[in-house]
């Protein structure tokens, strides 16, 4: 989620059903290191912590429908 060009955070996105996928990497990169737990996160933590950013989050809590 920290580097790279965004091809698995685009592919993530619309797995969640993110129309704005510009939006949801953004978010992503900003928080980090809240969605990571420092870096203590297990796949499912990190998951559920995505899900949670999105929900707080105005403009993708409408975008991703999955969520």
């Amino acid at each position: 989620m920290a580097e790279g060009q965004g091809e698995f955070l685009k592919g993530f996105a619309e797995t969640l059903g993110c129309s704005d996928s510009s939006s949801f990497s953004q978010m992503t990169q900003s928080r980090y290191r809240a969605i990571m737990n420092g870096g203590k996160a297990s796949r499912l933590e990190m998951f559920e912590n995505v899900k949670s950013e999105i929900r707080n989050n105005a403009q993708l809590a409408i975008s991703c429908g999955v969520v």
